[in-house]
């Protein structure tokens, strides 16, 4: 009876560790038995347990003594099971996921694997809805040793840095829109805000843009901005107006006055971008301006 309870102690023991040591990492296992229900795979390193991958979680047949590379998760019953479907991510790495489904304890993502990934209530930075897109960190729950999902990037992410300097270039993901400005992931490695005032254009979450750091708060937090348009991109500018005009005949009701909202899903820039290429573009009388419309010139 009591050498029944030890070995029964050592299995959840060694359970424990499994998971711990392998729960959301890829590796290559080696197919060892065939099963109608699944394959039991075999460590090549002989370090781990055998590992079950259910037949679901296979994306084809597989033959005994064959190399496969997968994932480990878990399955309904929180037992660690393998998955020959890749994530989109590593464990603790931003990645911007489609959300499928959300209900009021929680939201489901697509992670590319056979399980969805799951993110709680509390780890939402905001509520989520089907079909929109957000910044997502996969990670590995300590206290429940559970596949979760993140996008509350402050849990990952510091608010400072000790490299970034005003002015320096840097590459901006949105992952939240507040009262204040839009929160940024910068570098995927730190997190700044921009400003409502900073930005006239219409950003959208998930979205990777070029920015500046405006300035290093006291409290070192950072500020940022939107990228200046470059020599280059005016040029490209130039030719979409151009190309976007000889696709309708030579007119289009897109003008200096139209919203931001409208400009930027035409064309990506923000009003004052587009306002400056139809006044070059005007001066090269390449086009005329008009009430309520602009027209190429013959």
């Amino acid at each position: 009876m009591f050498f029944a309870s030890i070995t029964g102690y050592e299995t959840i023991l060694n359970s424990i560790t499994m998971r711990k040591s392998l729960l959301g990492k890829q590796n290559q296992w080696t197919v060892k038995e065939c099963l109608p229900t699944g394959y039991w795979l075999s460590d090549p390193e002989q370090i781990h347990e055998d590992l079950f991958l259910p037949v679901d979680n296979a994306t084809r047949t597989l033959d005994e003594n064959e190399d496969i590379d997968v994932f480990v998760t878990f399955d309904n019953d929180s037992q660690i099971v393998a998955d020959m479907r890749i994530p989109q991510s590593k464990i603790n790495e931003p990645v911007v996921m489609t959300a499928k489904d959300a209900a009021a304890r929680g939201a489901f993502f697509d992670w590319g694997t056979t399980r969805d990934l799951y993110v709680p209530e509390k780890w939402q930075e905001s509520p989520i809805n089907p079909g929109m897109q957000y910044v997502v960190v996969p990670f590995i729950d300590e206290k429940s040793q559970r596949l979760l999902g993140c996008t509350k990037l402050k849990h990952f992410f510091p608010e400072t840095s000790k490299w970034l300097q005003p002015k320096q270039a840097v590459s901006l993901t949105v992952f939240a829109k507040t009262q204040l400005g839009y929160k940024m992931l910068i570098d995927n490695a730190v997190l700044g805000l921009l400003f409502h005032s900073d930005v006239h254009v219409k950003l959208k979450i998930g979205e990777t843009v070029s920015g500046t750091v405006k300035e290093i708060r006291e409290d070192g937090k950072i500020n940022l901005v939107l990228s200046p348009v470059s020599k280059d991109t005016r040029n490209q500018l130039h030719d979409a107006i151009l190309q976007d005009l000889e696709a309708h005949d030579g007119i289009s009701t897109l003008t200096d006055k139209s919203s931001p909202e409208d400009i930027y899903e035409r064309f990506q820039v923000s009003k004052g971008a587009y306002k400056k290429a139809l006044g070059h573009l005007f001066k090269a009388k390449k086009l005329v301006i008009e009430q309520g419309l602009i027209r190429l010139t013959r």
